[in-house]
């Protein structure tokens, strides 16, 4: 049951996190809320029925005037929070410990679709990532950058602890990757057109 709920909200909560919703109880809700968002028709079936919601519901004063679909969200929180507190998560997360988490519970298809989104997001880190060094590189007269340097211009587009370690160290690689790719195609630009370049000179 874990694995949907966290398959659910994975991003939600990393997106959560860096507006400042990062406490357990903040984050379980984040992953509960996209989690019934995403699986509406079904919370009141199948869901309802294996959580024993409804029950709940009837018995609980904390449920007192909320909606079926509240309801739902507040038990699946309190459910997904004793699950973090039991891995012994930090009471403040960070997205690392998202990625962690859903490394942990998740398997097959639903890991496989996380590792792509995540895959995504580093992309687009890495992307914004070259962009500063080529202007870097045009500005100074920089021509190649140390592991270190990469890896400090990537906390200007996230929080410098943001990724396990095996990830940080994968998003250096592909911006060291498209940083060398430039240096080919500049190569080749310039072995290409140099009778030309030659003659304006």
């Amino acid at each position: 049951m874990i694995n949907k709920i966290i398959s659910a909200g994975t991003f939600e909560a990393m997106d959560g996190i860096r507006e400042g919703k990062n406490t357990l109880r903040e984050v379980a809700e984040t992953i509960a809320d996209a989690f019934c968002k995403k699986n509406e028709e079904k919370i009141k079936n199948v869901f309802g029925a294996e959580l024993e919601i409804v029950e709940e519901f009837s018995t609980n004063e904390k449920y007192k005037d909320l909606s079926f679909e509240e309801c739902a969200i507040k038990y699946i929180a309190n459910y997904t929070e004793n699950i973090l507190e039991l891995k012994d998560f930090p009471e403040k997360l960070k997205e690392k410990d998202i990625i962690i988490l859903a490394r942990k519970v998740l398997t097959g298809p639903e890991l496989e679709e996380f590792e792509d989104g995540l895959n995504e997001w580093l992309s687009e880190v890495a992307d914004s990532t070259y962009e500063s060094l080529m202007e870097l590189k045009e500005e100074e007269g920089k021509e190649t950058f140390s592991d270190e340097e990469i890896e400090y211009e990537t906390n200007f587009f996230i929080e410098e602890d943001a990724l396990p370690s095996e990830d940080k160290k994968k998003l250096v690689e592909i911006i060291k990757y498209k940083l060398s790719k430039e240096d080919l195609i500049l190569f080749f630009y310039f072995r290409k057109n140099i009778k030309t370049i030659i003659d304006i000179m």
